[in-house]
């Protein structure tokens, strides 16, 4: 039975968003399934013209037939098919992208399992696949696509997913995807623009960052069919061969490309905090732990706040990065916010099952959660023998813990934001890091390579995955002598023994001075520029990290195809809102109109009284969502705006003492944004998502809208302040 991974609060976020996006969606059942017309009554292939429309080619008897036409047809072809459950009818095309629809086989999650192995991870719906061709179609909807997600190379159900040509992303015409929802949800085909996930390089502040954009599949017309941005993550400093502004795209996390065909490689690069093993030591402070969630504006709302010194504890006695886990725990319980987290002690949802998320268990402190967590539940995931161990780092879905840990497929990617920040933090925002490059890191380039006890010593344990499968195979070098590298065990170790640790469940004393292995020199491909140090006592060169794709081993390695998160400064390139001086109102005056406006970018919903603050929002492209309230234009009670130059978000309270908080943490004061009513007439309630790091309040006076948000996992923080009722419009 699998675990909960992210605790109920994100099963029930996943499975009330299907019901909400059954109410939000164009529901055009009849038109999708007319709009996209069949000429033929078999096998038809069709190109996609500049306007997105099928043109027909040719009719064929046999898939085989169709396909070969398809492929002399040029980059802009497809094959449809009349059986095909997907509202394009698209059964294959020479390129493009393709999104998860599991619910289709009445699932909440797509699995992918690798092409001629054994191996196999999933992921959640409406997430983007790279594409590398129909392996099989059946004549009834059923077949197999080859393709990538993540990293992870393998083969899905063609019913599972829909298939979107790069005709309909690079000229900006939406399509219609999805329905034929087997799940109770039922929802139906919706309209969306696609995009797809890239990669660029910013400058922020005083750091140059790698950025990851990650966007929804789906779409509502709430948004005019043009899908959020599900994550936006700062993972890292951006290597120097890549220019900024460039967009960069990858399949595998590691090589990239200028173009969205992956045919224009212009470098790999292993983005440091993504690939750094659990197996090492960080040297953050509780203090800093706390300053890193001060500086976010949590404090007493968080069990978290006050325990760094529990993640620092376990991880030195039983062998993981505090920081990495910490990071972890930032995401699995909401900064310390989820309902588990704050009435269970239980950060990680351990005990939760999908069919009883109720089972979570509870513990005494979060010093006892966290020490079962790294002492006992996560070890299981760093054992080799293990079916879960793909690597001891976060990673992707192609490697790491997040290949069977998560069924987010950007989890490792969230996970690396959090810990560049909480770098960025320990060092003031100045442009220096601490804990990035702290160890030399290399990836095994050779399938089945094996780790010795000692320099042409005796085997004992390979690099593989399973019997069939391996992939940045990350390590820590220690030091090198006579051609060997020396290097940090992620297994725990008997001599040239391996000790079982799924016949315990206790915690088990990690000894970082005798779990050390031997590897061949010749058997690693570095990725970092530290040095490593040499334990023959000659001087070694500083070596350069590879950009050939040829670091990562091949058996498992997918052919090039032809065809949630951390905030940063300066947040996003939208322009911010800022406060000005409002004269003040006499107590006749009129209530002032609260307007909602939302940025599409970066997730927030921000408030104003002033219409002009609201066009100009507007002309630069945020979203208008009308009037939210009505304030009082004056009171005894001033709601204080905040801004966070880090996240790029604004927070407003009526707590002076909130205030005070996050001003001392950073956040920018901007004096009065309006006034809550005295009277307490109409209540302002306030929402909370901890699932989201920026951007992740919401204010409504809508109890219908509070209690749907309640629903789909948000906390409930009560009333914020209190609005007037509509002032009544004369006749």
């Amino acid at each position: 039975m699998r675990r909960l991974k992210r605790t109920s609060l994100l099963t029930l976020l996943i499975f009330c968003m299907s019901i909400l996006q059954g109410v939000f969606a164009n529901t055009y059942e009849v038109k999708a399934a007319d709009r996209y017309p069949m000429a033929c009554g078999v096998y038809e292939v069709d190109t996609v013209s500049d306007g997105s429309e099928f043109v027909k080619q040719g009719c064929y008897d046999t898939f085989a037939a169709a396909k070969k036409a398809m492929t002399e047809a040029g980059n802009d072809a497809v094959v449809r098919h009349k059986s095909s459950l997907s509202p394009t009818k698209i059964i294959a095309m020479t390129r493009g992208i393709v999104y998860s629809y599991p619910q289709r086989s009445n699932s909440v999650t797509l699995t992918i399992k690798q092409y001629n192995g054994t191996k196999s991870t999933y992921m959640i719906k409406h997430r983007e696949l790279a594409y590398f061709g129909t392996e099989s179609y059946d004549g009834s909807g059923n077949g197999e696509v080859r393709g990538t997600i993540a990293g992870f190379p393998g083969v899905v159900k063609l019913k599972d997913v829909d298939l979107v040509p790069y005709k309909f992303i690079e000229n900006g015409k939406g399509i219609w995807l999805g329905g034929n929802d087997a799940t109770s949800q039922n929802e139906q085909p919706f309209f969306v623009y696609v995009k797809q996930n890239y990669f660029t390089v910013e400058q922020n502040g005083n750091y140059r960052d790698l950025m990851m954009y990650v966007f929804s599949g789906w779409a509502s017309s709430s948004t005019d069919n043009v899908p959020v941005t599900k994550d936006r993550v700062a993972l890292g400093p951006a290597p120097d061969w890549m220019e900024t502004g460039q967009k960069y795209y990858s399949y595998n996390f590691y090589d990239f490309y200028t173009d969205r065909y992956y045919s224009k490689k212009a470098g790999t690069h292993h983005s440091y905090y993504m690939y750094l093993p659990l197996r090492t030591k960080s040297s953050v402070t509780a203090e800093q732990f706390d300053s890193y969630l001060k500086k976010r504006g949590i404090v007493s709302t968080s069990v978290m706040y006050g325990e760094g010194g529990s993640f620092i504890r376990s991880g030195e006695t039983y062998g993981m990065n505090a920081m990495l886990v910490y990071a972890q725990a930032c995401i699995e319980s909401g900064f310390g916010r989820s309902n588990f987290a704050m009435n269970r002690k239980n950060l990680f949802g351990w005990g939760a099952v999908d069919s009883n998320p109720g089972q979570a268990a509870y513990y005494d402190s979060v010093e006892e959660g966290v020490k079962v967590h790294i002492g006992v539940q996560l070890r299981g995931y760093l054992y080799t023998p293990d079916y879960r161990f793909f690597g001891s780092h976060f990673g992707h879905k192609g490697s790491g813990i997040g290949v069977e840990y998560a069924s987010d497929p950007y989890y490792g990617a969230v996970i690396a934001g959090i810990c560049y920040a909480i770098d960025k933090n320990l060092n003031n925002y100045s442009g220096k890091l601490t804990e990035y490059n702290k160890y030399a890191l290399g990836v095994v380039n050779e399938f089945d390579t094996y780790f010795y006890d000692k320099i042409n010593g005796t085997p004992v344990y390979s690099a593989r995955y399973g019997k069939t499968y391996q992939q940045s195979h990350t390590v820590v070098l220690l030091g090198e002598k006579d051609g060997w590298y020396k290097v940090q065990s992620t297994n725990y170790l008997n001599g040239s023994e391996l000790v079982a640790v799924s016949k315990t469940v206790a915690p088990m004393k990690y000894n970082w001075d005798t779990n050390v292995v031997w590897i061949p020199k010749e058997k690693i491909t570095r990725i970092n520029d530290v040095t490593v140090k040499d334990l023959s006592g000659k001087p070694n060169p500083t070596p350069t990290p590879t950009s050939s794709a040829t670091a990562e081993p091949s058996p498992s390695a997918e052919p090039s195809p032809s065809a949630s998160a951390e905030p940063t400064p300066s947040a996003s390139t939208e322009p911010t809102p800022t406060a000005s001086a409002e004269p003040t109102p006499t107590p006749e005056a009129a209530p002032k109109a609260m307007y909602r406006v939302y940025n599409p970018n970066t997730g927030e919903h921000f408030y104003t009284a002033k219409k002009a603050e609201k066009d100009a929002l507007v002309s630069y492209g945020w979203q208008y969502e009308g009037i939210g309230w009505y304030a009082p234009a004056k009171s005894k009670t001033p709601v204080y705006r905040l801004y966070n130059s880090i996240g790029g978000e604004h927070h407003y309270t009526v707590k002076k003492k909130e205030r005070d908080v996050l001003v001392e943490a950073g956040w920018t004061a901007e004096g009065t944004g309006w006034y809550s009513d005295d009277e307490k007439t109409v209540p302002i309630y306030r929402e909370f998502n901890p699932n989201e790091f920026s951007c992740n309040h919401n204010y409504t006076a809508s109890k219908k809208e509070h209690d749907a948000l309640i629903e789909l996992g948000w906390v409930d923080e009560g009333v914020g302040w209190y609005g007037v009722k509509k002032p009544e419009t004369k006749k």
